[in-house]
């Protein structure tokens, strides 16, 4: 016997645009319970969709027509590819213009252990469960997923966003995640999405140059920035700050990349 989810994709608040919701069928056998992960999983679907539909647009309705608040999501189908660096660094950045809350929705709880290490961040960490609650206090949002999202997670992610980050390292293995998830999108009909290349080599190392010239030729959306592979992302997780925090020669590089990775949110929203 199968019970359903209704889960309820909000389209078009961000910016004014009318919307509509559409009910989209969750099969769930009750013959065996639900696994953590998907208990996870399904809870972290049920705010989010409370959190946008209810708080985010009767709250924020206003300012969304006047551009001046966003929800991002950062999300990819490959681990290991600086996702909830992404997060983090993306948070951080619109601190710095508006009040920011970044919403852990992954099992693993990353960004939470990372603002745990250290003094905190600037911007508030919330889970999913926390989310409702905090709501009201914060002008933007930035969502850090869990790993491979499944395809109707991905569909409510993406519609509930103004836009979905993937980030995407130049490796083999990596790559192979990304073109998983590039069709994964081109399959619900995303088009709110852009990719930032991650852990990018120096030169002469030819993969980001490579990758980025691959996918401008295949018509992928991307940031114009490049995300530098640098060893003062490490020491910032491991201190509990953001780079821009950390004692390195390099660390200003690297904030520098994820600032003008912030910028460019406002011209692709």
């Amino acid at each position: 016997m199968l019970y359903y989810l209704q889960v309820i994709a909000l389209l078009g608040v961000a910016r004014g645009r009318p919307f509509f919701i559409t009910p989209v069928p969750i099969s769930i056998k009750t013959s065996a319970p639900l696994n953590r992960c998907g208990f996870h999983t399904l809870v972290f679907l049920s705010v989010f969709l409370y959190f946008y539909l209810f708080e985010y647009s009767n709250f924020h309705t206003f300012k969304n027509i006047q551009g001046d608040c966003m929800i991002i999501t950062v999300a990819s189908y490959k681990g290991g590819v600086g996702k909830t660096t992404t997060a983090v660094h993306l948070a951080a950045f619109l601190q710095t213009l508006a009040p920011t809350l970044l919403l852990d929705g992954d099992d693993t709880r990353n960004a939470t252990a990372w603002s745990q290490r250290g003094k905190g961040f600037s911007f508030k960490v919330a889970d999913e469960v926390q989310a409702a609650r905090f709501a009201r206090d914060f002008t933007h949002t930035v969502i850090d997923t869990g790993q491979r999202p499944k395809q109707v997670d991905l569909k409510v992610l993406s519609e509930g966003c103004d836009l979905l980050v993937v980030p995407a390292v130049p490796a083999s293995l990596d790559t192979d995640g990304l073109v998983l998830m590039l069709q994964a999108l081109h399959d619900i009909g995303s088009d709110r999405y852009r990719v930032l290349l991650t852990k990018v080599p120096p030169p002469p190392e030819p993969e980001g140059p490579q990758l980025r010239a691959g996918l401008i030729a295949q018509g992928v959306p991307l940031f114009t920035v490049d995300i530098p592979r640098l060893k003062a992302f490490e020491k910032a997780a491991a201190a509990g700050v953001p780079v821009s925090e950390v004692n390195d020669s390099r660390a200003k590089r690297a904030w520098d990349a994820y600032t003008a990775a912030g910028k460019e949110l406002f011209t692709h929203v």
